[in-house]
Order: structure tokens, then sequence, then C-alpha cells
């Protein structure tokens, strides 16, 4: 019942599904936005994760891991939701979710890490970022990110290093677009 319990968890804090809600939210639930988003982000992206797991493919062998194939998928259906936006407002938002999906390939190829708690800390970076207008939004998406670290340690995924890790780059790279879109104004 645990292990259920904490799988579920883990599914509704999973990053694709964080995205695909924002996305959604800041569309103002534009329903074109939402198919793309839920189809692509989560439908496409479970398949290619169940197709993977299913059988040893080729193109994980050639990138070394299904999960760096994953991330190098994500960062190219972020790339395509990105080259279709014409709202300002999403247009920050998918920059922010580009710039995250390619740091966070960056930064696999150094060392393994937790995706889920580098999407919430990411989130959480970028309102520290942005701390006199949104100061309280940088706090919650921290204990966001404390608590999906704390789900994903009950269930053995990661290592204590993988979660704190995953936790300080996802933090930085929040705080690095800010500061990149700062200094590009």
């Amino acid at each position: 019942m645990v292990r259920k319990i904490l799988s579920v968890l883990a599914g509704i804090t999973h990053p694709v599904v964080l995205e695909s809600l924002w996305i959604s939210y800041w569309s103002r639930w534009h329903i074109g936005w939402m198919i793309a988003t839920f189809g692509i982000l989560i439908g496409v992206s479970g398949l290619l994760y169940m197709w993977l797991e299913a059988k040893r493919q080729d193109i994980a062998v050639l990138l070394g891991s299904n999960r760096r194939f994953l991330l190098v998928w994500h960062a190219l259906a972020i790339g395509g939701l990105w080259s279709a936006v014409t709202d300002p407002l999403l247009y920050l938002w998918l920059s922010f979710f580009l710039w995250m999906s390619l740091l966070s390939l960056a930064f696999h190829l150094w060392k393994e890490y937790s995706f889920h708690v580098y999407a919430w800390s990411g989130l959480s970076g970028f309102y520290v970022g942005y701390i006199s207008h949104y100061g309280m939004y940088g706090g919650l998406f921290g204990l966001g990110a404390v608590g999906v670290a704390y789900v994903r340690y009950l269930q053995g995924a990661h290592t204590l290093g993988e979660l704190g890790r995953g936790g300080l780059f996802g933090f930085v790279g929040g705080l690095g677009y800010v500061a990149f879109h700062t200094l590009m104004r």
C-alpha cells in the first residue's frame, strides 16, 4: 500500500506533469495548448518510456542510457512547443523550460541526479531570482522540492547525493535563467 502511494505521488509530481499543468494554466487553459502539452509531454514521453523499458533499444545504447534518451526527447519536445508559441507569457515559460531542459541534459552528461527534484528546485530558483516580486513562491517550490526529494528517497529511486545534486542543479539553473534573462534586456 505504501509503495502504491509513493508511486502515485511520484507520478503526480513528475516534471512533465508539472510542466503540462504550468503551460496549460498560463495559456489560460487553452484547449490547443492543453492537448499539445499533455499529448506530447505526457502521452508521447510515456509511450517512449514504456518502449525503452520493454526492450533495450539501439538509440538508448547510442546515447548511453534510457534516461539520457528521454532527456534529449524532452528537450526536443519543449523546443517544438517553444517554436510554436506566439503569446509573450507562454514564450517566457517555454523559454525557461527549454533552458532548464538543455541544462538538465548537460548536467546529466556530467553527473547523475534526480530530474524530479531538479524541476521543482528550478522553479524555486526562478522565483527566488524575482524575490522582490514573488518571494513566497520561491519558498513554496523549495518546500515542494524537499517533499519530492523525500518521496523519491523513500522509493529508493535515488541516493541522497543524487537528490542533493538535483536540488542544487535545478536551483542554480533557475537562478541562471533569471540572470541571463535580466542581462539580455
